[in-house]
């Protein structure tokens, strides 16, 4: 591919049927899948907010990368990761509608091959909007 091609793209939403909302997006040779559960309320008193808590929880397949070993437990990047993407979506998710409640968002990424934190931010943004949950605005990576 030219510096100034684009990889190709495809997306579809509403693949997780236990899920609020969900989507799946290949982005070149990368491939993610993110589902949202939530709003739920909270149910343990230490973890009680009024307006509503986002949780992220970012993991690669076993297989997503060529000679790596995928932990069981998240990695320190999975963590970092994860955390990115929360805080990120907290600044976009109206979460006082959502009060001592919380919204997770799973996100899996299938196969890596580049552009990891820009398509997993993408992924739950579309996840939020198939869930509708809404937001001041998307987040696109």
């Amino acid at each position: 591919r030219r510096n100034d091609q684009l990889r190709p793209f495809y997306m579809q939403t509403g693949l997780i049927t236990k899920a609020q909302g969900s989507v799946y997006i290949e982005q070149g040779q990368t491939k993610i899948v993110a589902a949202v559960y939530g709003p739920k309320e909270v149910l343990k008193r230490e973890d009680f907010s009024l307006k509503g808590k986002v949780m992220c929880e970012f993991k690669y397949m076993p297989f997503s990368r060529a000679n790596t070993y995928s932990e069981p437990r998240q990695t320190f990047e999975e963590k970092v990761i994860s955390k990115t993407i929360a805080e990120a979506m907290e600044g976009v998710i109206i979460l006082s509608k959502f009060p001592k409640s919380e919204v997770l968002i799973s996100i899996q990424m299938i196969q890596d091959d580049g552009g990891t934190l820009s398509l997993a931010m993408t992924a739950a943004s579309v996840a939020l909007i198939d869930a509708k949950i809404e937001v001041r605005r998307e987040v696109i990576g």
